[in-house]
């Protein structure tokens, strides 16, 4: 908050992936239009680039910053780039909102519930596998539904409790089931499990 200016105890929605359709930028967008046009405070915090250099790529970046420039997003969604220190941004975000349309595993929804922030991700590829219910930290919606996640960011925004509930939630399922003991010895039990043939 204080590298933009913003009060200490402003309430930060962050997203973080590459600028591409398939991270729903767009959705994200609209479902925070949503909101903040409900909610005055909150801010929207983009971390990551565009890598694609093709047409499509660069036109889909400019529709999102004019997307984002329009009211009430405007002057409220913060664009980071590529950054070193996400490990220091995470635990600044009140929620982590990542609204991808593929995703087959996403590690920022692991860092984001190691460090207890609360998440809302759309039900994709392995992000049940990450979160298998609410009371592991996150709320999934569908994908594509800007409704589903409108109400949901709408949800936390207003009530901290749950927010706390699910960071501590998140931070626990984290550290039970993805922890690099817990990596290693499943790793070790698929190996054992292989049948060589000489």
């Amino acid at each position: 908050a204080g590298e933009l200016g913003l009060p200490e105890d402003s309430l930060l929605l962050g997203a973080i992936g590459q600028i591409v359709q398939r991270k729903g930028w767009s959705q994200l967008l609209t479902a925070t239009a949503s909101c903040f046009s409900r909610h005055p405070g909150p801010q929207l915090v983009i971390v990551g680039d565009r890598w694609s250099g093709k047409q499509e790529a660069v036109e889909y970046e400019q529709q999102l910053l004019q997307q984002a420039s329009r009211p009430p997003l405007a002057n409220r969604v913060h664009w980071l780039g590529y950054r070193h220190d996400v490990a220091q941004l995470l635990p600044q975000f009140s929620v982590l909102v990542h609204a991808a349309r593929q995703e087959p595993l996403g590690r920022v929804l692991l860092e984001s519930a190691a460090c207890g922030v609360p998440v809302i991700a759309t039900e994709c590829g392995g992000t049940r596998e990450i979160f298998p219910a609410q009371s592991d930290g996150a709320v999934l919606v569908e994908v594509d539904n800007e409704s589903q996640l409108a109400e949901a960011i709408g949800r936390l925004l207003s009530d901290p409790e749950l927010r706390q509930q699910l960071g501590r939630a998140g931070r626990s399922n984290a550290e039970s089931r993805f922890s690099a003991d817990q990596a290693a010895r499943i790793l070790l039990e698929n190996y054992e499990g292989l049948e060589i043939k000489a």
